[in-house]
């Protein structure tokens, strides 16, 4: 016997024995507990994560970091066209560093004119000129002045410098109309100003820096103002046409750029998890009307009917499936229905069937499907809009090409799911699709309500997936057929296709009925060894008997279930136990010829029903992989290379660890537990620190491949609510404890109580005892809790709570 590593995972430590069993007096050789920090952190309000504290902080950081190259970028304009009294050189010390030579940032402060422009103090007086950039702000956008003097360029920049430095809220995000909301209303409490309360001065004062002059001259506090970013791009533009500097100047272009530019949020697509069936592909947004149609069909396919109880299910009709995805699934205001719609719908058409589905089911719809319908018409699939715009492409020969730009209907989507400013949405609609004034507010409102996530499934996958569904085929044969073309190529795929298909929907119900088979005798071989057979050692000359044929019959029905059993003919009956007896007689031989697989030996075992494996070691059968078995019979039926097979999706897929090789040494050690499909921070912690455990005990030759390994953890990992209510849950009972432990103090102290006895189940007498004094302490316990409240005896009569002979 080898050495077994017994592990126990927590939250926050690992504990771990070696075992060896070789040894007779101390088996245990080395053990061990490993601490370390949870993977949340901990506050005075409870739990936190300790990555959305590090993205909190480093948010902050970066808005300060936006901030300051905002007002350099708006300073270098307004110095490059002398509206600041500041060099570049001076600028320059404040923007750049060079660590190496010791030059860090200075604000400029000997720059003595920078700080009267600063302070209002145009002249030079010592006195500001204004007694706020508000009421600059304000006369600028009333009087028309004389840009031609120094002054009064300095005038300018400083106002548009002081618009910069608080340029106001704008969503980053599909906030739409409920941006107003997004920001702070302002209370009557404080005398702070919100949006909803600005706006009716804006309207009175024609701007934003006006109307905050306003509010100054009535004593508030103006910068307690919460505004939106819109506002001071009308006054900055009211400014400048005041004053005359045209829309179309360089200077217009760069100031509107340095003041309201805002850096786009990072790209997420490296969050995005891989696709199941192609590694090398993001999943798809559920939002693209791929996935909807997708998700449609495979739910329409999966629905069957019968007319009497005693029927057998059957699909629905292809014909009825492209009516109820056409009528019922196009709907623009909800997400989900209730599949009792389908089931009214086939009422109302004359199909009154009993349906494997409840009426309560919740149903996806296709919501942005049907919005792009009702905007772009019923030929929305096939929607093309050509533009007068010339694209000029080039190929890898060099050749140059000029062709008009064209919007299809994904080039449609993908605008919609990647445009964050509401403006560029309607300017798209308008401009490029040319739509009419309605439909670009549906198509805004179908740009804000477009659903956040992404499906399991890449964009690839799906397309290739969708034409089998269409055909009325579920997910599992859909998926299996999806790369059929390209493992036979176009011409005979096109040629075949029926033939091929039935083809592989005959292979996946044997592959389905030989799992059946083998799970059975798999059953009759685990139930042989845990009949004390577990030595190993098998009888070869060991003919089954009556028990083991009444056995074999009783787990066959049980596996399939009395009802699919009853329904099958005799004939199917007798072939399905011979089948199971044959194979589970083989289990005590060893007479055939075995090969390796992997890293197992197995036995072929050939029959007329197919080829079988039975493990060279357990004797147990090994279950036909579903994609395996179709490649072996694909390959034997056309002759198909391995390359070519290698192409074929398998239903079941999932994202799976990558495989361990070797290091410098030929040691295999764990690689990084990191998975797209799991997050959870406590989890994670654990993992990695056992990898680091298991690593340093196959590095130091402690265990091998050899050893074998026993996991103990919890049953499910509780998220940060569930460990609270535990943990209250917990201290109401230690406080109910306590007052059960006080009120038996008392009952044992009070003269009356006949104290704590320990009943003979023979005596009558100790029994009622015993049933009083429980009936005391909880007439105890209720009186302690509800002393004002009086008690009322059988004849209706109330009774003092501290008359406690009338109670029972």
């Amino acid at each position: 016997m080898g050495k077994k590593l017994g592990l126990d995972l927590g939250t926050n430590s690992i504990g771990w024995t070696i075992r060896n069993t070789s040894l007779d007096d101390n088996q245990f050789e080395k053990y061990g507990v490993i601490t370390f920090k949870k993977g949340v952190g901990e506050g005075k309000s409870g739990e936190f994560s300790l990555a959305a504290e590090r993205t909190k902080n480093r948010s902050v950081r970066r808005l300060y970091q936006a901030r300051k190259y905002r007002l350099w970028e708006t300073l270098k304009v307004l110095i490059d066209n002398d509206y600041c009294p500041l060099s570049i050189k001076d600028l320059d010390m404040w923007r750049k560093y060079d660590n190496d030579k010791g030059l860090f940032r200075k604000y400029p402060i000997h720059a003595t004119s920078f700080e009267q422009w600063i302070r209002l103090d145009f002249y030079n007086q010592n006195i500001p000129f204004y007694t706020s950039p508000y009421q600059l702000r304000k006369e600028l956008i009333e009087n028309e002045i004389d840009i031609t003097d120094k002054i009064n360029r300095y005038k300018i920049g400083r106002a548009l410098y002081h618009i910069a430095q608080r340029r106001g809220f704008k969503s980053s995000r599909k906030t739409g109309d409920k941006e107003n909301t997004s920001v702070y209303k302002g209370s009557k409490e404080s005398g702070a100003k919100g949006v909803n309360d600005i706006i009716e001065l804006i309207e009175k004062y024609k701007t934003l820096g006006a109307a905050q002059a306003y509010i100054e001259s009535k004593g508030l506090r103006v910068r307690n103002q919460y505004t939106l970013r819109k506002y001071y791009q009308e006054e900055v533009n009211i400014i400048l046409e005041k004053q005359g500097i045209s829309t179309k100047s360089e200077f217009y272009k760069s100031i509107i750029k340095a003041i309201f530019y805002q850096r786009p949020l990072r790209s997420q697509k490296g969050l995005i998890g891989k696709c199941t069936l192609e590694p090398n592909k993001s999943r798809c947004p559920i939002s693209h009307p791929y996935f909807e149609e997708f998700r449609a069909w495979c739910f329409l396919n999966n629905i069957q009917f019968k007319n009497t109880e005693k029927d057998n299910w059957t699909k629905l009709p292809l014909t009825l499936k492209e009516n109820i995805y056409n009528e019922i699934f196009f709907r623009k205001k909800k997400d989900y229905f209730a599949f009792k719609e389908i089931k009214e719908y086939l009422e109302k058409n004359n199909f009154k069937w009993i349906l494997n589905f409840k009426d309560k089911t919740n149903v996806s719809g296709c919501p942005v499907s049907a919005r792009l319908k009702g905007i772009l018409g019923n030929d929305w699939v096939n929607y093309e809009k050509t533009t007068n715009e010339i694209r000029t492409t080039r190929n890898g020969k060099g050749t140059i090409k000029n062709h008009k730009i064209t919007y299809k209907i994904e080039d449609i989507w993908h605008i919609l799911f990647s445009f964050e400013d509401e403006e560029c949405i309607a300017d798209f609609a308008k401009t490029k699709l040319e739509l009419e004034d309605d439909k670009i507010n549906y198509f805004l409102i179908t740009w804000k309500q477009l659903p956040d996530g992404y499906a399991m499934l890449s964009l690839n996958a799906i397309k290739k997936i969708i034409p089998f569904l269409r055909k009325g085929h579920i997910y599992t044969e859909a998926v299996l057929l999806a790369n059929m073309p390209s493992v036979f190529g176009k011409n005979i795929w096109e040629k075949k296709e029926a033939h091929l298909t039935n083809y592989i929907s005959t292979l996946i119900d044997r592959n389905r009925n030989e799992k059946n088979l083998l799970n059975i005798v798999n059953e009759l071989i685990s139930k042989w060894y845990s009949n004390g057979f577990n030595n190993g050692y098998r009888d070869s000359s060991y003919i089954l008997d009556k028990r083991d044929d009444q056995l074999i019959k009783t787990l066959i029905i049980d596996t399939y279930g009395n009802k699919t059993w009853e329904e099958k003919t005799n004939e199917e009956k007798e072939d399905i136990h011979n089948q199971v007896k044959c194979l589970y007689q083989y289990f005590f031989q060893d007479t055939f010829e075995w090969i390796r697989i992997n890293d197992d030996k197995y036995y072929v075992i050939k029959t007329a029903r197919g080829t079988f494996y039975k493990n060279l070691g357990n004797g147990y059968y090994k279950i036909p992989h579903l994609l395996n078995f179709i490649k072996e019979h694909l390959k034997e039926e056309f002759n198909l290379k391995d390359k070519e097979l290698d192409k074929l999706y398998h239903p079941s897929q999932i994202e799976y660890y990558p495989k361990s090789k070797p290091d410098e040494k030929g040691k295999i050690l764990l690689r990084s537990p990191k998975t797209g499909s799991f997050k959870n921070p406590m989890a994670m912690r654990t993992l990695y620190e056992l990898r680091k455990l298991i690593n340093y005990l196959i590095s130091s030759d402690e265990i091998d491949e050899e050893t074998e390994i026993v996991v103990e953890l919890a049953r499910e990992l509780n998220d940060n609510n569930k460990r609270w209510a535990i943990e209250a849950y917990q201290r109401r009972k230690e406080e109910e404890n306590k007052e059960y432990a006080i009120a038996i103090t008392e009952l044992l102290n009070d003269p009356e109580v006949f104290g704590i006895i320990k009943a003979d189940p023979n005596n009558t007498d100790d029994i009622d005892k015993f049933r009083l004094w429980q009936e005391q302490i909880t007439y105890k316990k209720k009186f302690k809790k509800e002393p004002s409240v009086n008690k009322v005896d059988k004849e209706g009569k109330e009774i003092e709570n501290n008359d406690r002979s009338l109670l029972p």
